[in-house]
């Protein structure tokens, strides 16, 4: 019952999976599959100031 509570208070927490290559990646999407569901993850890459973010364009099943 405390988890429904919390989730109804600060919404569900967020699917993060690892990925062998991009490392931790973030689910953005909701229950029902849509056609602009994505993973999104940030990457630092040398000799660049400002961070990358990918975004892999798939549902939750990836």
């Amino acid at each position: 019952m405390f988890l429904k509570l919390k989730e109804l208070i600060f919404g569900k927490p967020p699917v993060e999976r690892q990925h062998d290559f991009f490392g931790k990646i973030v689910f953005v999407g909701g229950e029902t599959p849509q056609p602009d569901d994505y993973w999104e993850n940030e990457q630092r890459v040398d000799g660049i100031k400002e961070t990358l973010t990918v975004l892999i364009i798939a549902g939750i099943d990836g």
